[in-house]
């Protein structure tokens, strides 16, 4: 069975004969989650990205194509942030940078800038992973927060 050890959770107590003795917590795999909120363990961006992304595709039942364009759009905001950044140090500011970078981004097949769509895909999904880290007790940014850009409306000729 896969153990992890959260050495957080170390407590020193004492024993009948009056020395430290450090208990150390052992953690189910399973119960990794549950462990990281009780015990406050640090959690990497990147390793609630992936827990993210097996819920929306387990739990969720998403398509396939949602799952991976999530894991896109989530992936390249890792990279913009950080993916050793604890999601709980997510904020408003680096939200707000990394929307004016998608809307520099140019595409590598064309040279065009990413659409005002596609860049509120962007927000969709950072939102969608926002919401997953409160439900699970992860303080974090509240998802409420992320604007989306308002798209013009199409014209029928």
């Amino acid at each position: 069975m896969n153990k992890r050890i959260c050495r957080k959770s170390q407590r020193k107590r004492k024993n009948q004969h009056g020395k430290n003795n450090a208990e150390t917590k052992i953690i189910d795999f399973k119960l990794f989650k549950k462990a990281h909120i009780r015990y406050n363990c640090t959690m990497k961006l990147i390793e609630a990205l992936t827990r993210f992304l097996e819920h929306a595709e387990i739990a969720k039942n998403q398509s396939p194509r949602t799952v991976e364009n999530y894991r896109h759009y989530l992936m390249r905001f890792a990279a913009f942030v950080g993916e050793n950044l604890d999601p709980k140090n997510i904020i408003l500011e680096q939200v707000q940078q990394f929307r004016l970078y998608l809307n520099r981004l140019t595409d590598k097949k064309d040279r065009q800038l990413l659409q005002i769509k596609t860049q509120n895909y962007h927000m969709i999904a950072l939102r969608a992973f926002l919401k997953y880290l409160i439900k699970n007790d992860i303080q974090t940014l509240a998802p409420e927060k992320i604007d989306l850009s308002k798209i013009p409306e199409r014209t029928v000729e």
